[in-house]
């Protein structure tokens, strides 16, 4: 038991509390009252101003006691340690981490709608391939003297795949089909292993699930379908062909299925709901887990809108220009709503990165690449976290610009 004491309780103190002590299977009291907490024998918090002996002392901002959102001094680390405003406040630093507050202050985005990395304050203080939350929850219960060795034991690894395109060439239908030989044709390229592809003499470069639910027996494996209508982005083959549904529902038996709503549902809540109806249907269960496509993520808008219409876990806390820890850690968490001030059942899945981070947007070589992968890992395994990376059906096919990343993406085991 932890006793903690503040002279103020919050809502955004018990998010913060929680997710140090009790979803690691450690309770804790706070108490407002002083002579109460003094007379407390055992580990103890002070979190307040007053110096009190016998406890670990903890001088608050005043950041986990207002009830609106602020223009603050963004987290500066320095000294192996997090200020805001010059406090080495450890509550407020994992809440500003947890709730991405920056991203309800900063409106720029990229040519996607999405709050890129390079505006992120854990970028800018060289810290986003860290779990920075992480690493002060476990540095906390050092200076408490509670072991830390159950939870780092309880490392994991989630692969995680978006399956934008079910098949590269089958399934296509008459006229994407005769479009695409045409394009084809007209460039100058044969288009003999096409033929051979849809007559079934050659595999589908897309087709690489007889892979994904061999891994799916030894790690939790997760596949996100992309069921929105055709568009720019969007180009999965029509949801009620047959053979993608038999795909799904062939996955479905040995990995978890979840939605992938559309780059063009996003923040549309009826597109976003029908897509979720489409699975619904083709699996005969309700639909819980969701990945936005292109990891278009608003924050809060996105989480309020799944929130409402029956998602209770989301994937897509990461960046697509940016490797790491958005809300700095790897550990599962509810979603807390600065706009109302409230813990919500959502639940916040953190992915670790994304294979087009490393191969489209930074442009890293596939040796690049494993290193980067080995260090996130050995992150996530000092703190005891899940290691969730982010693929996709047709990169583990080892065609076109993936020829050769098969390795990196076997360096994730």
């Amino acid at each position: 038991m932890i006793y903690i004491y503040s002279p103020s309780y919050s809502e955004p103190l018990t998010f913060v509390l929680d997710f140090c002590f009790k979803s690691k299977g450690v309770d804790y009291i706070v108490l407002s009252s002083q002579s109460e907490f003094i007379k407390k024998e055992g580990k103890k918090i002070n979190y307040s101003n007053v110096d009190i002996p016998d406890s670990l002392q903890i001088k608050p901002t005043p950041l986990l006691f207002e009830t609106e959102i602020k223009t603050l001094s963004k987290l500066e680390y320095k000294d192996n340690s997090w200020f805001i405003n010059g406090i080495n406040d450890i509550f407020s630093a994992i809440f500003y981490m947890l709730t991405c507050y920056e991203e309800y202050l900063i409106k720029e985005k990229d040519n996607h709608q999405r709050f890129s990395a390079k505006h992120s304050f854990l970028n800018t203080n060289k810290r986003l391939h860290k779990p920075n939350a992480d690493i002060l929850v476990k540095q906390l219960w050092k200076e408490l003297n509670i072991d830390y060795a159950g939870i780092q034991s309880n490392f994991k690894i989630h692969i995680t795949f978006d399956i934008d395109s079910a098949w590269a060439i089958k399934n296509k239908g008459f006229f994407r089909s005769t479009a695409s030989d045409i394009k084809d044709v007209l460039k100058g390229k044969s288009i003999i292993n096409k033929f051979k592809i849809r007559f079934g003499k050659k595999q589908d470069p897309f087709d690489t699930y007889s892979l994904i639910k061999e891994i799916s027996k030894k790690h939790k494996t997760s596949c996100f379908f992309l069921l929105g209508d055709w568009g720019e982005f969007d180009k999965n083959i029509n949801w009620k062909h047959e053979n993608l549904k038999l795909l799904i529902i062939d996955l479905n038996k040995t990995c978890s299925i979840g939605i992938h709503p559309s780059y063009n549902s996003y923040l549309n809540i009826t597109k976003v709901g029908n897509e979720i109806n489409r699975l619904n249907t083709i699996i005969d269960v309700k639909t819980t887990k969701s990945r936005q496509h292109f990891l278009k993520l608003d924050i809060p808008e996105s989480y309020q809108l799944l929130n409402s219409i029956g998602i209770t876990e989301d994937y897509s806390m990461g960046f697509a220009d940016g490797y790491g820890f958005r809300s700095g850690t790897c550990f599962s968490y509810p979603f807390f709503d600065l706009t109302s001030n409230t813990i919500t059942d959502l639940i916040v899945h953190p992915i670790t990165y994304m294979d087009g981070t490393l191969n489209q947007y930074l442009d890293l070589s596939t040796g690049d690449s494993i290193k980067v992968i080995q260090n996130l890992k050995a992150e996530v395994k000092n703190v005891g976290g899940t290691f969730c990376p982010l693929w996709h059906n047709e990169t583990i096919g080892e065609v076109g610009i993936w020829k050769g990343w098969r390795k990196v993406f076997e360096s994730n085991f």
